[in-house]
């Protein structure tokens, strides 16, 4: 499945999606009970927008892959631990407690809050 919103935002809410492809010209966010199974990409191309991750990956597997680029900031709140990749041109903030398996890149600060981790993976 593919969403585009090509003049704003998307609300993710509670998604349960496989192998899902969301861009965006704003932000996007979603809730922690939102859940990404296989291939998912989550892109928003605005300097302005953010993505605020509040979901988790079903599983750290192979099986699973998230992609999350943004042109502006990202928060990662992952609800569990997640697999996948974070790039942002802005400021990336990691403020679970939860872990990352995979890489994050960002052109502006990286900051991590309560207990975050991140576990290098090839993706």
């Amino acid at each position: 499945m593919v969403l585009i919103s090509n003049n704003g935002n998307i609300n993710l809410s509670g998604v349960r999606a496989t192998n899902l492809s969301v861009f965006a010209s704003g932000s996007i966010n979603m809730n922690n009970s939102a859940r990404f199974t296989g291939s998912t990409l989550l892109a928003s191309g605005s300097t302005n927008g953010s993505i605020n991750f509040n979901g988790a990956t079903t599983s750290i597997n192979g099986s699973d892959n998230l992609k999350v680029v943004s042109a502006g900031r990202i928060a990662f709140n992952a609800a569990l631990n997640s697999r996948g990749s974070i790039s942002s041109v802005g400021d990336f903030t990691f403020n679970n407690n939860s872990t990352l398996y995979g890489t994050i890149a960002a052109k502006g600060n990286i900051t991590f809050n309560n207990g975050a981790n991140v576990v290098y993976t090839q993706l």
